[in-house]
């Protein structure tokens, strides 16, 4: 078990014994044992609760080259293998340049805290590198040139003009916050990356699009657009009356008036979104999913709560 695992585990005990004492006393320790093995219950509780007091917290990093000695560390864990540190072509220097398991070349844009001016600079090495991938694929035979270049951006946090900006770049992209961790004991520190996942706004109005087919139209691989279809085709068994209608941005779907769904379409993926709400009907929080493949998990989230929407309205 490595640092971050063992940081992520201590967040997670300390929540259960601050909260949840006796539940987590009578059904942690079962799914502890399956999943270490321990032959002896009593060291399972020595050993979980050993790593509730453990001396692991998030610490400042000192400069930008520190985070990127971490992040090198950690690249294999984004499934990423190092081309070049510091990738330099004429002006301009990415932070990596790396080739992903599927043979995409990926640029990787660091900061250490806020940077306003990140997705300016980012996509400004995305532009570079996409342009010369030929040339780099010569001296790295993974590189598939014909796949479009991943970039991804990693900082403390994003500003929300970042954020928006990022929502309607049609690309190959996703943003990463950090956190620097240390066990103070030892001296070992630890990197703690989360996706930042950023949903479309709510919905403007829109000129409306006459046909599904002008979204199918965006997808660049055929088996993405039998993804959407199939889709589709699921929410209408959910909901025979569904009424689905294209408008510029995105899919709307709405029950007896009602909006359930929206699917916002984009060159490579799309986003099926649903609106969860409580026991008396007021809005709570999304459940989405973003679809590469439609064999995601959280698709049968979207779908529950789909349906639990229309059972809403029914009643």
């Amino acid at each position: 078990m490595n640092i971050v695992e063992q940081y992520l585990l201590k967040m997670e005990m300390q929540d259960f014994l601050n909260t949840k004492r006796d539940e987590f006393a009578k059904n942690i320790m079962a799914d502890f044992y399956e999943e270490f093995k321990y032959d002896n219950f009593n060291v399972i509780i020595k050993e979980v609760f050993s790593m509730t007091y453990m001396n692991i917290n998030p610490y400042k990093l000192k400069n930008e080259k520190e985070l990127h000695s971490l992040i090198k560390e950690n690249l294999a864990k984004l499934n990423l293998t190092l081309i070049k540190y510091e990738y330099k072509y004429e002006s301009d220097i990415p932070d990596f340049l790396c080739v992903d398991e599927d043979g995409k070349l990926t640029v990787i844009e660091v900061k250490l805290g806020i940077d306003k001016n990140i997705i300016l600079q980012a996509m400004r090495y995305y532009k570079m590198v996409d342009k010369y991938k030929y040339l780099i694929a010569k001296e790295v035979p993974e590189i598939k040139v014909n796949e479009e270049v991943y970039l991804i951006l990693i900082a403390e946090d994003y500003d929300n003009d970042t954020k928006n900006v990022v929502e309607f770049l049609d690309i190959n992209l996703n943003l990463y916050t950090y956190t620097a961790i240390i066990n103070e004991d030892t001296g070992t520190s630890g990197l703690l990356l989360n996706e930042v996942i950023i949903l479309p706004s709510e919905p403007l109005q829109y000129v409306k699009i006459p046909q599904i087919e002008d979204h199918l139209n965006k997808f660049s691989s055929a088996d993405l657009k039998k993804t959407y279809n199939d889709i589709l085709e699921q929410i209408r068994k959910l909901a025979p009356g569904v009424d689905i209608y294209p408008l510029q941005k995105y899919l709307g779907l709405k029950y007896k008036g009602r909006n359930v769904a929206t699917i916002h379409t984009r060159k490579k993926f799309f986003w099926f979104i649903s609106f969860k709400h409580d026991e008396n009907g007021k809005y709570v929080e999304k459940a989405f999913v973003k679809v590469y493949t439609g064999k995601e998990e959280e698709i049968n989230d979207v779908y529950e709560t789909i349906q639990k929407l229309i059972k809403m309205v029914d009643e």
